[in-house]
Formats: structure tokens, sequence, C-alpha cells
């Protein structure tokens, strides 16, 4: 091999000998696995227009630090070679003539820039295996077993385990019996005698709170319960027989930029609702969705709720035992007649610190990065913003409640995607039943010109885990991080929840 002068600026190596060659030229940008492939696909397809047959895509190791692709074509019964690679930060491209593909693999192993020296690994030797020495174990004899000492020693321990059971089931042990019928008999006496004192109260002018109060039917409250019970199970099946929606598989290579779907565990505590994102290439994303307001509301409607329940059901066990005991508790008048009191004040503190307080989306990297940030807009749904605050898109809520839809536009107003819940059905039943473990959850769907292009993924049975997918295509409809925001963001919002949790 000679060296030789190449007509391309670019090009850092040119050898000939004689009607063969090869030459090795620097490309501008640096170059990922994808792209490499996607250089040398592109090359075979204009050989395939040209005529030629080219072989699939190859690789070779570059000393096992990194891959050369390349593809193979024959032309005048010459073996020609292209191929593209990535070392050390810069990319190149490779073509031959006359070189086979054994020289070409053998060229790309030792490739190395001036002066740098390159060291094979040498095998590890395998360990040795250490011998076990088996050490021998002699058998008991059946006269050993039967020896006067072990006999002994067993007849001594059973004589004396069966004086002491003797002596634990005598007349002592009748005693005890006597005892705990009587002791149930007098606890069953006070409990009758307590709920007679608490009736009493409830009887007569000292038993009459300010305000008349009554709870529900016991009878129309178990009717009720049952059918909030029956409910939930038939709306759970038709959660449960709903499927996910199905998408066209994603090729084997995307671009590295190309981050569904997005994996996400959700964890709620009453003041914030928390996210963990994972992205198709191993990255770690953090969100949280902040409601402060949450406990006072949950405690105050919930307490209200219980209360009359309990006061209800209570008349199954005696007529007036809830009233009787408020009337016993000091200011017992005042208490009975407005017993949910403590709650209402709960209630109208949690509405306060509602109004005043921010409730936003916020997205952040694996560094604590902003990322994103979605809150309520004056003129819209929500506003989204970018790491730096500017406000970047927004969302605009459209139809009814069994029509629920957001449309995702750009400042402009111009609608890039439309966010629609395909079942609204689930989100108006989780309303009075929950969200019964998962399976009254919410489906979105992403829809661009009425074609889907997305949906969030859900499991029935989990009540915090989903994937957010989005068809391979539509990635460039908008930025794939407004995507997530703007779905985390209603998901956090709309939360399947009941009328009693708020």
């Amino acid at each position: 091999w000679t060296e030789a002068k190449s007509n391309d600026p670019a090009a850092v190596m040119r050898l000939e000998k004689g009607k063969g060659f090869f030459e090795i030229t620097k490309l501008e940008d640096e170059l990922t696995d994808y792209y490499l492939k996607a250089r040398v696909k592109e090359q075979a397809e204009n050989l395939k227009q040209k005529g030629s047959s080219p072989s699939e895509v190859k690789s070779a190791s570059i000393h096992s630090v990194s891959s050369a692709y390349y593809i193979t074509y024959s032309q005048d019964s010459e073996t020609n070679i292209i191929s593209f690679f990535t070392y050390q930060g810069v990319s190149y491209s490779f073509i031959s003539k006359s070189v086979g593909e054994a020289a070409f693999k053998d060229l790309a192993y030792f490739f190395r820039k001036p002066g740098e020296k390159i060291e094979v690994k040498k095998p590890k030797p395998a360990p040795k295996k250490k011998k076990t020495v088996k050490k021998e174990q002699r058998d008991t004899t059946f006269d050993e077993f039967l020896s006067t000492s072990t006999t002994g020693a067993f007849l001594v321990a059973v004589e004396t385990g069966k004086d002491d059971f003797s002596s634990s089931t005598g007349a002592a042990g009748t005693v005890l019996v006597d005892d705990g019928s009587k002791q149930m008999d007098e606890a069953r006496d006070q409990a009758k005698k307590w709920l007679s004192d608490v009736a009493a109260r409830t009887s007569g002018a000292a038993g009459e709170s300010y305000i008349k109060r009554a709870p529900l039917n016991r009878y129309l409250a178990a009717v009720l319960a049952a059918f909030w019970i029956v409910f939930s199970f038939v709306f759970r099946k038709i959660g449960a027989g709903i499927p996910n929606p199905k998408m066209t598989p994603y090729p084997q290579e995307v671009p590295p930029d190309f981050f569904f779907p997005f994996i996400i565990t959700r964890v709620s505590t009453f003041r914030e609702t928390m996210f963990q994102i994972i992205t198709r290439q191993r990255q770690i994303l953090s969100g949280y969705y902040n409601h402060e307001s949450s406990p006072f509301l949950f405690f105050g409607v919930f307490g209200i709720f219980y209360l009359h329940l309990v006061w209800s059901f209570s008349d199954f066990v005696s007529p007036g035992l809830v009233s009787g005991i408020m009337l016993s508790l000091p200011l017992g008048k005042f208490v009975a007649s407005v017993p949910e009191l403590p709650f209402l004040f709960l209630l109208a503190w949690g509405a306060f610190k509602k109004m005043k307080s921010v409730e936003k989306l916020v997205i952040q990297d694996s560094q604590t990065n902003l990322v994103m940030e979605v809150g309520k807009g004056k003129d819209c749904y929500a506003v989204l913003r970018d790491g730096k605050g500017k406000d970047v898109a927004r969302l605009h809520k459209r139809g009814t409640a069994m029509e629920r839809q957001w449309h995702f536009s750009d400042l402009d107003n111009q609608v890039a995607f439309t966010i629609i819940d395909e079942h609204p059905k689930l989100f108006i039943a989780s309303k009075f039943l929950g969200v019964q473990g998962g399976g009254l959850r919410s489906r979105y769907g992403i829809f661009v010109d009425g074609k889907r292009a997305g949906f969030l993924f859900v499991d029935s049975h989990s009540a915090e885990g989903f994937q957010i997918h989005l068809e391979f295509g539509y990635e460039r409809v908008a930025h794939q991080a407004q995507i997530l925001a703007a779905l985390l963001y209603i998901i956090s919002r709309e939360k399947e929840r009941s009328f009693l949790s708020l």
C-alpha cells in the first residue's frame, strides 16, 4: 500500500495498491450509532437505485471501544465497502475498492490516532477449582441409640411432662372457665345499662337539643350503602373490560431524541402529588403538583359523611345512641344541635386556602433543573412555560361532561393536537364511587386532525402506574416535554375522585 493524495480536502488518509484503494474522510458532525446506520442505509438505497445489490448493514469492532457500520457490494467483480464510524468524538466515512471484508475488519480494529497505543486485554485465567475433602461420617448403631443414658433421659422427660399436664387440667381449669363466663355476663350487663342511660338522656325536655336533629333513616342508609357496593362492582367490571388502544410497534431503531413511551409512577399525599418519570433512554425526570388545601377539604367532607353514617347505623344498636353521647358532652345541647360545626370550620379554611394558593405542575430533570411548568391561565384552562419561565403553549378546555376534551395550541392559538377523554362515563362514575383501585381511571387519547397520535396506557388494577405512548412520526407535532406536561397537568387537576374527597 502506498499513500496517495485525495481530491477531497476533508480526506485524512488515502492508500492505493494496484487497482484497489481505500479512503477515510472526516465528517463535520459527530454522529451517534443511529445516524451512522442511517447514513449507511442511505448509501445502500442509492446503490439499489443504480442496480447494485448491497449487503445488509454490518458492524466491525474498533478495538472494542467503538463500532464501524458498513455494507459490501460487488462492482466489476471487485468487492467494495462503504462504512461510517465515530471514534473519540469524531465521525468518519470509509470507502474502498478491491478490499476484502476480512481486510476491512482488520483495518477497523486497529484504527487509531497518531501516537495512540492500543493494548489488547489478555484473557483472565480461569479460576482453579478447589478440591473438597469429604469427611467420613460414621452411622450410629442401633445399640448406641438405645443406650441406657439416652433411654433414661427420655423416660424422665415423658414422666415430667405427664405430671405437668395432669396438674394443669385439674379443678383449677374449671374455676378459670367459670370466672370467664361470669366476667362476660357482667360486661354484657354493664353495656346494656350504659345504653339505657344514654337513651334516657334523649327523653324529656332535658334531652332535647336547641335545634331538633335526627339522622337519616337507618334502613334508607342501608339501602344506599348496598347500592354503592353493587354499582362499585358493576363499574369496576366495565372499566376492566375497556382495553388500551393498539398502536403501531415502534421501529427497532428510533432517533435518540425520541423519548416515548414515558413510564410514570404517581405517589399521592394529602399536600401534593409526585411523579417519577422514566424516558425511553432511561433518563429520570420528576414532577409534582401541589394542593395544600386538600387535607382540610378532605377531613371536612369525610368527617360530615362518616358522622351521619355512624349516626344512622347506630340506631340498629340502640335508637338515640349518638344523640345521647353528644348530649352527655359539655355544652351537649349545642353540640347535638350542630354536630357538623368542627368539620364546617375545616371546610371553610380549606376553601380559603384553595382560593389563595397557586396550584401548578412542575417537571424537573435529574439535576433538579426546571424543564416545564404548567398553571392556570386567566383566559384559558392552563398555560405551559419552559424552564426559563417563558410562555410556550396553552390548553383550552372544550365540550361537556360527556365530551371532555382539551385543545393544545401555540401562542397564536393554532391547535397542534387535542386530548380527549374517550370514556367519560368512567370519570362521572368516579365522582360517586371513587377510583376503585384503578378500575375507574380516565382513558385519555391524543388526536391530530381526528387521527389517534397517542394515548394514556393504564392498568385497571393499579391506581398509580401508567404510561404515555405516542405514535412514531408524530413526535414533531409539539415539543415532547410539552406533551408530557399537558397530560400530567390534566391528570392532576381532573383527578378521578369522589365528591367526598373534593
